[in-house]
């Protein structure tokens, strides 16, 4: 271990904490959001009361990518304005869905740390396609189309409104909900996994243990009083099943974080939790990996299954429902609406060449 390496995160932490700037410490350190948003969320409008908003995605010259959907899939576009003690914070976020698959069982998808809503829409279909099971995914504050800046307590904010909004809007239970999430995207589902022990099930792929980890990517220390994310110190308040999955070469965020989790976990819950080594794997192209993994592909598929068998033995308590119902209550919510032509803009005019022709950039999707 490089103690000197390591004594000095923690000092610079602990400085920032003393001074009340961890939240610059984390953006700089954990927060890379794209510098455009690579999707649009548009609203058309047929009449002042008849409008649907749009998800479109963004190639690399911020033009609409157009992507065949399998016959029965929709992606369906919310902005959740939430506007809990006074601050109006706007969560955008999309429904993956597939009319053959269960309604009341779905996955959330929390992103990594450089990527948005538009970058990650093919793998989340495939996502979708591969484990069939409906897939709500969001953005932080500060990606995407989303404003504000992001934080710590944000991410965990923007998540549990994601939470609020699949049960209360969606009638999908808390033990129906699978949350997945990928690096930066593992410390929310962590954090709402301790909230709301009803959780069906945690994947965590690529985790990060903590952020004083993160600073000294050749060590993992066991102190955490004065870190951040430290999802090594909420592991054993976590009632639900886990299940890792790590590249075995990744470098950005080492096994040995997944490692030490795994640990820590089954430390405090005497059994051990799931753990799936991608061979060969790093950080970006592990996701990956497991779609083209047949092995890997089973293994997640079936702890998907236990997830959500054993979640139906679980009944979501008093105080958990009546939380996200008052969260709930305070979200404003701009849905979808009925399919409508919309009016003549650029956009109107892409939907109409397009509406009986050959995408411009095909993308064949089975399920």
């Amino acid at each position: 271990m490089n103690h000197a390496k390591f004594f000095l995160g923690e000092k610079i932490l602990s400085l920032c904490q003393k001074l009340q700037i961890t939240g610059v410490l984390s953006r700089a350190t954990i927060f890379s959001p794209p510098t455009e948003p690579h999707y649009t969320m548009t609203e058309f409008y047929l009449n002042d009361e008849t409008s649907r908003l749009d998800f479109i995605p963004l190639d690399e010259k911020h033009k609409p990518r157009v992507i065949r959907l399998p016959e029965g899939v929709t992606t369906t576009s919310f902005k959740l304005n939430d506007r809990r003690k006074g601050r109006d914070y706007m969560v955008p976020l999309i429904y993956l869905s597939n009319q053959n698959f269960p309604k009341d069982k779905v996955i959330i998808y929390s992103h990594g740390t450089s990527s948005d809503l538009g970058d990650n829409y093919i793998y989340l279909l495939e996502l979708m396609s591969f484990f069939e099971c409906n897939v709500i995914s969001y953005d932080y504050a500060g990606y995407g189309i989303a404003p504000n800046k992001p934080t710590e307590n944000t991410v965990y904010r923007d998540l549990e409104s994601v939470i609020a909004f699949a049960t209360q809007k969606l009638d999908i239970p808390l033990n129906g909900i699978v949350l997945w999430g990928f690096s930066l995207g593992c410390g929310p589902s962590v954090e709402l996994a301790v909230r709301y022990p009803s959780i069906a099930g945690l994947i965590l792929q690529a985790p990060l243990a903590s952020l004083l980890a993160f600073l000294d990517p050749d060590s993992i220390h066991p102190r955490v009083g004065k870190d951040m994310f430290a999802s090594v110190s909420k592991m054993a308040n976590v009632k639900c099943g886990i299940c890792f999955i790590h590249g075995t070469l990744d470098q950005t965020i080492p096994i040995k974080h997944s490692e030490l989790l795994a640990q820590r976990y089954a430390e405090t819950h005497d059994i051990q939790p799931s753990f799936i080594r991608v061979e060969g794997g790093r950080h970006n192209d592990s996701a990956m990996m497991i779609l083209k993994s047949a092995e890997a592909h089973k293994a997640v598929l079936r702890e998907l299954q236990i997830f959500f068998t054993k979640g139906l033995s679980i009944k979501p308590s008093i105080v958990e429902c009546t939380k996200l119902e008052d969260i709930f209550v305070q979200l404003r919510i701009e849905p979808s609406r009925k399919k409508v032509i919309p009016k003549n803009n650029f956009f109107s005019s892409l939907f109409l060449e397009l509406k009986d022709s050959k995408p411009m950039c095909p993308l064949e999707i089975t399920t």
